[in-house]
């Protein structure tokens, strides 16, 4: 079954590029996303009908929700609504998936992680900051040194 995925219960998942695809050479994965209580993630499946190409690594205690896929399409051929939303959230994925190239491109590391941290308020204060600095696209110890420029806790 080709699964799209809403979490139900819990706090952060981290969602990693597939570990046989995206490992580099230190072996480190490279984060692709966070989610939180009560969003959806795993937006793959759902746009191409294929299996995901992407790992979900739950990094907290959670509950999930594997609903099939072929379940999500027929909700959404019968419920307009339902079939907006999609849409809606589809497109939000876009959004973001532009603004994370953009930044990434265009910020220096110090400016991604404070724009993390307006992003995800939620997560700067968390402590595992090897997920943290993976996703913003640079290393943990590097992250350390701008979060004491910053004066956060460490």
């Amino acid at each position: 079954m080709k699964p799209s995925t809403y979490l139900e219960k819990g706090l952060r998942i981290k969602i990693s590029e597939n570990i046989s695809a995206k490992i580099d050479e230190q072996g480190n994965d490279m984060t692709k996303c966070f989610s939180s209580e009560n969003e959806l993630f795993s937006s793959e499946t759902l746009r191409t009908g294929n299996a995901s190409t992407f790992s979900i690594e739950c990094i907290e205690d959670c509950q999930c929700i594997k609903l099939p896929y072929t379940l999500v399409l027929e909700i959404m051929e019968e419920d307009k609504g339902v079939k907006d939303f999609f849409t809606q959230y589809c497109l939000c994925e876009i959004e973001k998936l532009e603004k994370r190239t953009r930044d990434l491109a265009l910020m220096n590391a110090k400016e991604r992680y404070i724009e993390f941290c307006k992003q995800y308020p939620h997560l700067h204060e968390w402590g595992k900051l090897k997920y943290i600095a993976s996703y913003i696209g640079f290393r943990a110890a590097s992250l350390s040194r701008i979060r004491r420029e910053l004066n956060f806790n460490v």
